[in-house]
């Protein structure tokens, strides 16, 4: 088995031989892999690999920069291997090895009072009560940090009865199921009480959004305000801080990310964006609807913490106009534009596929996609005016 990817890029990890495990496909890692570009930076994250078998998921994650990982295994043959390599290839300060019953370990993590930011949990298909017990007990010792997450890879989807936790994506492949999990406290809506409905807009880079967002919002009888967001990006010349964004330093960032001030961010082309708690809670003071435009994991999250909230998906006519557009953007090199057009090709698939909005459009004039768009909302009784209280 090949690491894909980072500073052990191709480095092989073989499996000793009569060990009982289920490898996890390059593909299926690939996939995971991707799915986290898209929300963090790898730096300085804490991760265990509870049911470790070869440990491929945790190396995965040290190759891409990650701090520490805590990888564990009853199989003492597997953890034999993971030493084996590890004394090889790491530093003794970037791993720790048990060979444990997996609740033995996660009570030896809780007594030494430690918290990581992931989870890979990847039990024996024999053994689907594994993650149920394993992630309940994640979520009542507070072993994982909040606002972080656990992969659950498994056969079939499990339920987790603790309501911490929140499904962010769902999907097979193959024989298996990859599943990401988002450990929060419970709250549903956590902003004033309010009348405010939700319109959340997504789509993928060059596909329009922005031009129907500003027909939406200067239609005074929708009374919309736009949730403006935060990121780390530097502005472009046409932008105007406060408005289209607020640019704010990674540091800035990331002491908002830490107090909570955000209902959900993630990380795309090596920036954060983040939708501000404090900026939507004043807009529903204000008894305004309140409209979102988001990346598909934030929209995802949104579609869970906001009541009630409706998500239009926005679909480009073919992708050669959405090259074109991001062409004619002239805002990054060629590479940043291949590497947004892969992206979004891979999100129009996966959206394609799971149709987890509500309402999906293709984009050929801006006017009849706002008026598409309008007659959706009035047929899901969209309140335009919120009702004084």
């Amino acid at each position: 088995m090949k690491i894909i990817t980072g500073k052990l890029k191709n480095h092989t990890i073989n499996p000793k031989k009569n060990i009982n495990f289920s490898p996890i496909s390059s593909y299926l890692r690939e996939v995971i892999f991707d799915v986290f570009n898209s929300i963090w930076s790898w730096e300085n994250k804490d991760i265990i690999d509870l049911f470790a078998g070869t440990g491929i998921l945790g190396f995965e994650a040290l190759s891409r920069g990650c701090k520490f990982v805590y990888f564990n295994d009853i199989n003492k043959k597997n953890i034999d291997n993971i030493n084996l390599f590890s004394k090889d290839k790491l530093e003794n300060n970037q791993y720790s090895a048990d060979n444990l019953p997996y609740k033995q370990f996660l009570l030896k993590l809780k007594q030494s009072k430690i918290k990581v930011d992931l989870v890979f949990i990847d039990p024996p298909f024999k053994s689907p009560e594994m993650i149920e017990n394993a992630m309940s007990y994640l979520a009542k010792n507070h072993i994982v940090k909040y606002g972080g997450f656990a992969i659950v890879v498994s056969k079939n989807f499990v339920e987790v009865s603790d309501s911490n936790w929140i499904v962010v994506r769902n999907k097979k492949y193959g024989q298996k199921i990859f599943t990401l999990w988002k450990f929060r406290k419970e709250e549903k809506i956590i902003l004033a009480r309010s009348k405010s409905k939700f319109l959340l807009i997504s789509g993928a880079s060059g596909v329009g959004k922005s031009k129907i967002i500003a027909e939406l919002i200067a239609d005074q009888s929708l009374n919309l305000a736009y949730s403006v967001s935060s990121t780390t990006r530097k502005k472009r010349e046409i932008e105007i801080n406060q408005k289209n964004y607020f640019f704010v330093s990674l540091n800035d960032f990331q002491k908002i990310k830490n107090e909570e001030g955000f209902l959900e961010y993630a990380k795309f082309n090596n920036h954060f964006y983040g939708t501000s708690k404090e900026y939507v809670n004043n807009l529903m003071v204000q008894e305004k609807n309140v409209l979102l435009e988001t990346e598909l994991i934030g929209a995802e999250i949104l579609k869970k913490k906001l009541v009630p909230i409706y998500w239009i998906y926005i679909l480009p006519p073919r992708i050669e106009k959405l090259k074109f557009r991001l062409e004619k953007r002239k805002t990054e090199n060629k590479n940043d534009q291949e590497h947004r057009i892969k992206k979004s090709i891979n999100e129009i698939k996966y959206v394609l596929e799971n149709k987890p909005f509500d309402f999906c459009i293709i984009n050929e004039e801006i006017k009849d996609s706002v008026a598409q768009i309008k007659t959706f909302l009035l047929k899901k009784s969209f309140d335009w005016k919120v009702p004084k209280s």
